[in-house]
C-alpha cells in the first residue's frame, strides 16, 4: 500500500532471496503477516459485493489471468474463490445520489488496492461527480500529496469540486 518508491528496494531484496531459494523473507514479513490476517474481511467483502468469480470456473479462469500476469507472485494469491464463499453474495446496490451536492471522486492510477477503473466507475454511476486524479502510486492519496489536498481540503470545507478533468 505503500508509494511503490519506499518499496522498491526493500522487495528487490526478497526477490533476490526468493531467486537464491530462500522465501523466509516474504514468509516472516510484516507485510505477509498483516495481509493474511485480513484475508477473510477482503474476500468478505469482495463476495459479498458480487466479485466477478462466482463459479469453480471462473475461478481457475481467474487464477490462470493472475498466473500469466504475476507467475512470480501468482502462487500465493489464489484468487478470490466466491465460488466457496458462504455468505449470501448481493451485489452492489443502486446508487440514488439525485439532490447531493457535487460528490469528489479521488482515485490514484497506480493504487495497488484499489483499481484505477474503480474510480471511475463510481464516478459514472453517480449523479452528479467529478473525479479528481492522482497519476502515481500508493493507497489513498488524501493526506499525502499538496495537489491533491488542496482540491480535497477545498471540496471538505466548502464543497467546491475541482475542475472535470484534474490531474495531480
Amino acid at each position: 500500500y505503500s508509494e511503490a518508491e519506499q518499496e522498491i528496494p526493500d522487495l528487490s531484496s526478497r526477490i533476490a532471496s526468493v531467486d537464491a531459494g530462500d522465501p523466509s523473507p516474504f514468509i516472516d514479513s510484516e507485510f505477509f503477516q498483516s495481509q493474511s490476517s485480513t484475508a477473510g474481511v477482503y474476500k468478505a467483502v469482495n463476495c459479498a459485493d458480487g466479485f466477478d468469480v462466482d463459479s469453480p470456473e471462473d475461478s481457475e479462469a481467474h487464477l490462470a489471468d493472475i498466473l500469466a500476469a504475476a507467475p512470480r507472485f501468482g502462487q500465493v494469491n489464489e484468487g478470490i474463490r466466491c465460488d466457496l464463499w458462504p455468505g449470501e453474495i448481493k451485489g452492489l446496490p443502486e446508487l440514488d445520489t439525485a439532490g447531493a451536492p457535487t460528490l469528489l471522486v479521488v482515485g490514484n492510477t497506480l493504487d495497488p488496492a484499489t483499481p484505477y477503473e474503480s474510480a471511475i466507475e463510481l464516478d459514472q454511476l453517480l449523479d452528479d461527480s467529478v473525479l479528481l486524479t492522482f497519476d502515481g502510486s500508493g493507497h489513498t492519496i488524501v493526506g499525502s500529496d499538496a495537489c491533491i489536498n488542496a482540491f480535497a481540503l477545498d471540496y471538505m470545507a466548502n464543497l467546491v469540486a475541482p475542475p472535470s478533468g484534474t490531474v495531480c
